[in-house]
This record gives C-alpha cells, sequence and structure tokens, in this order.
C-alpha cells in the first residue's frame, strides 16, 4: 500500500514538473523577426549602347563627300565650302562631324544599391577608314522646358578609335576593333543612371592625308557600350 501511494506521489510531482517545464518553453518563444538580407559588395555589368552607322547614311548629311560613279566609292572633298566644321580646345586645332545620333530607351537602374564606382567600356568596330573621336552625352528629357537637360557627358582627349588598313586602292579591307575604358565615380554612375537617353557625335581631326583612302557605302561602325559598377548590395 506505502509503495503504490509513494508510486501515485512520484507520477504527481513528473507530471507537476513537465506542466511547468512546457509552460516556461512557451514563455521563451518569441514572434518571429523580419527577415534582414545580408549587405555585400558585388559588380555588375549594364548593357547601355549597341547601334551601328553605316557610311551610306552618313554621306547623305554631310556634302563633304563626293561620289566618283566609275567605282561607286566616295572621297573628301574639302572645296565645297560646306564643312561643318567644330572648334575645339586648342584653336589651331579643327575638326570635322562625322556622324552625331541620338538613342532613346535609356535605363539604368540601381535600386536599394550603393554605387562605388565604375568602369565605362566602349568597342567600336570601325570599317570607316578615318581614325574618329567621339563624344557621348547623357540626356534627362524636361517636360516642363521641352528640352533634354544634359545630365553627364564624356569626352576622351587621348583615345581614339582606330582605322582599318586600306589595300592599295584605299579602300579598307577589314574592321578594325579598339576598345577604350573611361573610369567613373560612384556620384557620376548615379548621374547616369538619371538618363533616358544618350547622344554620341563622331568627329576626325582634318589631315593626316584623308584624301588618299576611299569610301564605300557599306562601310560602318558598330559602337557597343556597357557599363561595369562595384556597388553595395542591400545597403541600409
Amino acid at each position: 500500500m506505502k509503495q503504490t501511494l509513494l508510486q501515485r506521489g512520484t507520477n504527481t510531482a513528473a507530471c507537476m514538473l513537465f506542466l511547468v517545464l512546457l509552460f516556461l518553453s512557451f514563455s521563451c518563444i518569441e514572434s518571429p523577426t523580419e527577415f534582414i538580407a545580408p549587405t555585400f559588395d558585388t559588380q555588375l555589368t549594364i548593357p547601355v549602347l549597341d547601334t551601328t552607322q553605316y557610311f551610306s547614311n552618313i554621306a547623305k548629311k554631310y556634302p563633304i563627300f563626293t561620289f566618283d560613279s566609275t567605282d561607286s566609292t566616295y572621297s573628301l572633298s574639302f572645296t565645297t565650302g560646306l564643312i561643318p566644321i567644330d572648334s575645339i580646345t586648342n584653336p589651331s586645332e579643327r575638326r570635322v562631324t562625322l556622324e552625331d545620333f541620338t538613342v532613346k530607351g535609356l535605363s539604368m537602374k540601381f535600386k536599394n544599391n550603393s554605387v562605388i564606382d565604375g568602369i565605362m567600356n566602349y568597342e567600336f568596330t570601325n570599317g570607316i577608314p578615318l581614325v574618329l573621336k567621339f563624344q557621348m552625352s547623357y540626356l534627362k528629357w524636361d517636360s516642363a522646358e521641352a528640352h533634354s537637360d544634359t545630365l553627364f557627358k564624356i569626352s576622351p582627349s587621348s583615345d581614339s578609335i582606330q582605322a582599318p588598313d586600306v589595300d592599295p586602292r584605299g579602300v579598307a579591307i577589314s574592321p578594325k576593333i579598339s576598345n577604350i575604358a573611361v573610369v567613373l565615380t560612384g556620384a557620376q554612375i548615379d548621374t547616369m543612371a538619371r538618363a533616358d537617353s544618350v547622344f554620341m557625335k563622331l568627329y576626325f581631326n582634318i589631315g593626316n592625308g584623308l584624301n588618299s583612302v576611299k569610301y564605300k557605302r557599306d562601310n560602318y561602325i558598330r559602337i557597343r557600350s556597357s557599363v561595369n559598377v562595384r556597388c553595395t548590395i542591400n545597403k541600409p
């Protein structure tokens, strides 16, 4: 009888201890916290521009090129008096605008990211027998003023777009690829990211025996650019 009562007392104590532990375990459970994504640095490559400009369209716009029907080629002529010459930094140096164009629909977004710095990479596949230079402006449409504002401009002073090799007649043999990289700060890239279009101007300097080469309708220049960005993801 005593053993039965002792066993019942032990079972009762065990049950009470279990209930106490169960209550404590529930009281220690907290409501789940909101998930916080980790913060880390990474690199992103964002395409910006991919366009091809043909010499046939360029020749229609600028009267400095004269057509030779005997071999269906063009040559430079500075005797027309209608040369679109621009002044540049050095007053003694002159340049001729070859082409300018605008590409709309540009979009570079860095939502929830903080840009540290980056490099704008250009690849020019040039089939036009001219050493070219370029300017690129990033534009934002101002609906109130009904015009585009220039947010940021890239105008390399030393890097050139190389000309293709030519045969004895002065005709381009095959396109030549030039790669140009421009280092940018985070602030500059943030400014570019607000743009909705890009404007590019191609030009060349007068001289350098340009009359010794011939230009064909299907000569072209392909322009591709992308920006490689180093940024902080999910920066608090």
